[in-house]
């Protein structure tokens, strides 16, 4: 079976960005939200967060209690376990993201 070009394209090049000033232009700016949004710091979620640097380094910096991310790389499953973060891998051929986040509070109120 041949591999979807999307998933293709995310193991390949998305998931192992590295820091650029863009990217910290963006963690700077999400960080600013955390601190305007999240009153509780009990869960947070990331789509699409690769190995899960940025989520890792907002859950150390906040200190939030359990952290989830949503990602179509596979190869970085076991990456994001290690830093604690739980993924939902996703198979880009579904129509639907089998996620229920009716218990995660996504503004923390």
């Amino acid at each position: 079976m041949p591999k979807d070009p999307i998933k293709e394209f995310y193991e390949q090049h998305y998931a192992k960005l590295e820091l650029t000033a863009h990217m910290l232009r963006r963690i700077k700016l999400t960080e600013d939200a955390i601190e305007k949004f999240a009153k509780s710091k009990e869960s947070i979620l990331e789509i699409g967060c690769g190995t899960g640097e940025n989520l890792s380094y907002y859950v150390n910096k906040f200190h939030f209690t359990n952290a989830y991310c949503v990602e179509i790389a596979s190869f970085a499953e076991m990456e994001i376990r290690e830093k604690g973060i739980t993924p939902f891998i996703l198979d880009v051929n579904v129509t639907e993201i089998p996620l229920e986040i009716s218990s995660i509070d996504v503004l923390g109120r």
